[in-house]
């Protein structure tokens, strides 16, 4: 790393780019890791899309089964979903 840099490279050498729908995944997933969630309307302005859209049925069925919530704007794990984060993750890939 020290090395590219004072060589006046860049610090990496491969990138990742995401399409439209891989970075709309992304950032519901690390949103969902924090305990206020993702913002609905963030996810809105950002990509034109909210999870419902996006997931339909699994996000119905995340949402029956006690892992999900919507409070305040905002998608967010229960205390259940939590503790079954992987599982929840596992399905908004």
């Amino acid at each position: 790393f020290m090395h590219r840099i004072n060589s006046n490279l860049l610090p990496y050498t491969e990138a990742e780019f995401l399409s439209l729908a891989g970075r709309f995944r992304e950032t519901v997933i690390m949103g969902l890791r924090m305990t206020a969630g993702v913002s609905l309307e963030g996810l809105d302005k950002m990509f034109g899309l909210r999870p419902q859209q996006y997931y339909g049925e699994t996000i119905d069925r995340l949402k029956s089964e006690g892992l999900l919530e919507e409070v305040s704007s905002r998608l967010r794990l229960t205390g259940r979903g939590a503790l079954l984060a992987n599982r929840v993750f596992e399905q908004l890939v």
